[in-house]
């Protein structure tokens, strides 16, 4: 079995952050196994940052890790304010981040769609068209 490369690890990280639905490291696993045709072990691919990082981003891990930390003390007005504060931007950050997983995955179908019309990255890379806005705004468009 050879070592699982740094662009594999970031391939399964990246997997991980689209994922739909509830998470496993067993789907970690089997997602890791699609990329390289390897099983690796939890261990394994738990040794990677990216992929460890990932993992707690999706599952909410690192997040309440921290919360837990901190909620031991009293608070003030100011912390609890804060507190709130913090909540609201957690909750806009995941829903950020569950339209940007929506868009990735979107991406990875157009970019499948366009490799099987025979599309290269240059097709795709090419610049629009020019618009004569003189001669659209004579024409009323």
């Amino acid at each position: 079995m050879r070592h699982l490369s740094e662009e594999d690890s970031g391939k399964i990280a990246q997997l991980i952050s689209i994922f739909r639905g509830i998470i496993t490291w067993k789907d970690v696993i089997d997602l890791g196994e699609e990329i390289t045709r390897e099983r690796y072990s939890r261990q394994t691919l738990e040794k990677k940052d990216d992929i460890r990082t990932a993992y707690e981003v999706v599952t909410g891990k690192a997040l309440f890790q921290e919360t837990e930390r901190h909620s031991k003390k009293k608070k003030s007005k100011e912390l609890m304010a804060a507190d709130q504060r913090i909540s609201r931007l957690v909750g806009e950050n995941e829903r950020l981040e569950a339209v940007n997983a929506k868009l990735r995955e979107q991406f990875v179908v157009w970019a499948e769609n366009a490799r099987k019309k025979g599309l290269t990255e240059a097709d795709l890379n090419n610049e629009l068209p020019k618009i004569d806005r003189r001669s659209n705004q004579e024409r009323g468009i």
